[in-house]
């Protein structure tokens, strides 16, 4: 997938999951679709890396074993309110995914929804949806 910015490389994907296999699936499946896709095992990593680089979609995990989820959104849309936030849970739409929504993110999907509908969700977040 393009970035409408640089239309010569592709749109630069945060995913931040604290589980390495989910994180890792969600990862090579967004690369195999064509997207630039870096990794954050934390909240403390998604800061640090927003610190230092530029992307369109954080995909973020609301499940964070260790960290505040919803910290990071508040944070995201607070200070990089150009980032898409789109918010994952174990939840089946359940009222994390709402909180989330509710507090900026701009889409969400259940963890059991992940396999099937992240690349499309995303290119429908980057306008570039079939």
């Amino acid at each position: 997938m393009v970035n409408p910015a640089n239309p010569l490389s592709p749109a630069k994907i945060l995913v931040a999951h604290d589980n390495i296999g989910f994180r890792r699936r969600c990862v090579l499946s967004l690369q195999s679709a064509g997207f630039d896709v870096t990794e954050a095992s934390s909240g403390a990593d998604v800061f640090r890396l927003l610190g230092s680089l530029s992307f369109r979609i954080l995909v973020l995990s609301l499940d964070f074993g260790n960290s505040d989820a919803f910290q990071v959104l508040k944070f995201v849309k607070r200070e990089h309110p150009g980032v898409h936030v789109l918010a994952i849970s174990d939840e089946s739409r359940g009222r994390l995914l709402e909180a989330a929504e509710f507090l900026g993110a701009t889409a969400g999907l259940a963890n059991n929804e992940v396999r099937q509908r992240l690349a499309t969700t995303i290119r429908k977040l980057l306008g570039t949806a079939d």
